[in-house]
């Protein structure tokens, strides 16, 4: 009779359909993702399109590779060899069907590292971000859709060696200044470059977005002093507030340990990175990028937002401990900017938190529960509104100190969904109303006569 038997029975059906099954699911989870940067039907990157494409071709040759392997090929000389070689035989067929399965996605994600790594962030940094030692990450340079040129800022491509002539103006602070929620030509930097040029065509006028998502102050005065100051800017605007803010707390998602003055306790974007490395190792680890893929984006978009903010409850907080080291880093700032003969204007930095909040405003807000959590608690949305306005007044009080010009953006921007995403973050309209406002303080002010 031979050694095996070959059929299709009722049972290896079930397993080739379940096997079907879970490459049509995968299928469809890669089908409603969106990319970060669309092309394709609105939808999808070109890279990715062709991702869902392979996936599609790839089915039919799938499905004919496993029907193939789990045609019923029995053990017939002894039934206990039968049992046992038949259990380990679709042990290992299923484990090579979902490596197979996986296979696109994985070549997909090892074809562009940068890839797999941007997901190194809890929020998956959305391809704009990589490492840098010091200031653990900065903007992709030169990329085309964030309108970053080669030195990492967004804007117009510029030469370290100012032209004569022209009139060098950085904008500087966090992802609320980067504003990456938004085309480049429709953010503040942007549309306050397309109109000091309009109103002074005789003058050459360059505004820049220094901003990047984490940045604090102290990532302002590594910036400055390392990469702006070489560039020799003529003026800076800058305003921080929100990121100094929750670094007084220390999320186990981000950061290790109490707080610290000088901010070392908080990993922000490079959390993972530190976590993975010191995290003890199993004896056996399978490296696939696919499933780190498709595990983080689970965690991101269900457990980590939503279930852990449900578990977790607000409390009435009223000191802010980086609210000392925002006072000296920015007082920091003021000095070296000052000792190198830059015009520094500061601002204050709008947020959405107030009392009265409507239900769609309340739930786009989630930086403080995300970012402050400590022990299962965050605080209210009475405490980071105190401390928002504690961080911002201190922008005003340093300002009058220290005779810098100062615009009020937090007063300027009225506290609603149509100007602010969430928290801090700006809509089309809030990018045109802060351009407008930095172009009235300079027109006012006669800075360009």
């Amino acid at each position: 009779m031979g050694l095996f038997r070959s059929s299709i029975d009722k049972s290896n059906r079930l397993h080739v359909f379940l096997n079907a099954g879970l490459y049509l699911v995968l299928m469809v989870f890669l089908f409603f993702r969106v990319s970060d940067h669309p092309v394709v039907f609105g939808r999808y990157s070109v890279r990715f399109s062709i991702l869902l494409l392979a996936y599609f071709l790839f089915f039919f040759p799938y499905f004919k590779i496993v029907y193939f392997l789990f045609k019923n090929r029995q053990f017939v000389r002894n039934e206990y060899v039968q049992t046992f070689a038949a259990f380990f035989f679709k042990v290992f067929t299923y484990w090579f069907s979902i490596v197979l399965c996986l296979m696109p996605l994985e070549i997909y994600l090892r074809t562009d590292l940068s890839n797999f790594m941007d997901l190194s962030n809890f929020f998956e940094e959305r391809n704009i971000a990589r490492f840098h030692p010091f200031l653990q990450a900065v903007p992709l340079k030169g990329d085309k859709q964030l309108n970053t040129n080669t030195a990492g800022f967004r804007g117009r491509e510029i030469t370290k060696e100012k032209p004569k002539g022209v009139y060098r103006i950085f904008v500087m602070g966090g992802s609320a200044v980067f504003s990456g929620d938004q085309p480049y030509e429709l953010t503040h930097c942007a549309i306050l470059e397309k109109k000091l040029r309009e109103r002074y065509p005789d003058k050459n006028i360059e505004v820049l977005n220094a901003g990047a998502h984490w940045y604090t102050t102290e990532h302002a005065l590594i910036q400055y002093l390392f990469t702006i100051k070489d560039y020799q800017p003529d003026m800076i605007i800058m305003w921080n507030g929100i990121n100094d803010f929750y670094r007084s707390f220390s999320p186990k998602q981000f950061a290790f340990g109490k707080f610290q003055s000088d901010y070392s306790h908080f990993y922000g974007p490079i959390s993972r990175m530190v976590f993975q490395y010191f995290k003890s190792r199993p004896l056996i680890e399978i490296h696939l990028f696919s499933v780190t893929y498709l595990l983080r984006t689970f965690y991101t978009k269900v457990s980590a937002n939503k279930l852990a903010i449900k578990r977790m409850k607000p409390v009435e907080i009223s000191e802010f401990p980086s609210l000392k080291p925002f006072d000296r880093n920015t007082v920091s700032f003021v000095q070296n900017t000052t000792l190198n003969g830059v015009k520094l204007i500061l601002a204050t930095q709008p947020v959405l938190y107030r009392e009265g909040l409507n239900q769609k405003e309340l739930d786009s807000l989630w930086i403080f529960q995300t970012m402050c959590n400590e022990n299962g608690k965050y605080p209210s949305l009475k405490s980071v509104t105190l401390g928002m306005n504690a961080f911002n007044q201190k922008t005003r009080s340093i300002a009058q100190t220290l005779n810098i010009p100062l615009i009020d953006l937090d007063a300027k921007m009225p506290k609603t969904a149509q100007y602010l995403l969430d928290d801090c973050h700006y809509t089309k309209e809030g990018n045109a109303l802060i351009a407008d406002e930095l172009l009235n303080f300079l027109v006012d002010h006669h800075y360009f006569e």
